[in-house]
């Protein structure tokens, strides 16, 4: 299972280029198929910037729906009503899933990711796979959300990424006060030293809006 995901940073009117955001969202997602869904920075990241993202079991399935959009032309009408609203080309990613389960159900409007990601030190790429997915799977036991772990398969090598999914804003911050109150949380984060690069880790936050 892989999540991909698609980031851009939006210029212009916020709400014109939020409206254009959601119009192409909607349009992907009238082709059926997996679901997509876009979400806004919070925090961590420049004000404007955009992910679209959605769960596929495959590599071909990325493919195959892009396939099926770069053959409609209601689809290109959309993108193109973008162009001026891109600050630069857009990022794809594909992150193959860990640990975690995916939602049964998609996220709804007002939900909050927040997205942590380091890249493994040399050598050390078993023991920081093992100890990423046990992480994700205390913090999920502590504060009672959905917690996922990824390998990135591409970009940066060797970069791994967690979220964490809360049903909104007062969610999140319950979630993350419980997690940095734990003795056993905060016992486990020394191992970062040896684990990943110095300087490596990012954290970001974002909330659904369509």
């Amino acid at each position: 299972m892989y999540l991909f995901t698609r980031t851009a940073q939006l210029v212009g009117p916020l709400r014109e280029v939020m409206g254009w955001a959601a119009e192409i969202t909607a349009n992907v997602n009238s082709h059926g198929g997996s679901h997509v869904s876009l979400w806004g920075s919070a925090y961590g990241q420049p004000v404007g910037r955009v992910v679209w993202s959605m769960w596929v079991e495959s590599m071909a399935d990325v493919s195959s729906l892009f396939m099926t959009l770069n053959a409609d032309e209601e689809y290109h009408a959309v993108l193109a009503k973008g162009r001026d609203y891109l600050a630069a080309p857009a990022e794809d990613e594909l992150r193959q899933l860990v640990h975690g389960t995916p939602p049964d159900a998609t996220p709804p409007v007002g939900a909050v990711t927040v997205r942590t990601t380091a890249t493994v030190a040399n050598g050390k790429y078993v023991e920081a796979m093992a100890w990423g997915a046990d992480m994700s799977a205390h913090v999920e036991s502590v504060t009672g959300q959905r917690s996922y772990f990824f390998l990135d398969s591409f970009g940066t090598f060797g970069q791994v990424t967690w979220f964490t999914l809360s049903a909104d804003v007062a969610a999140a911050e319950a979630a993350s006060n419980a997690i940095n109150a734990d003795a056993d949380y905060l016992g486990r984060l020394a191992d970062v030293a040896t684990l990943f690069l110095p300087g490596s880790g990012h954290r970001a936050m974002a909330t659904k809006i369509a």
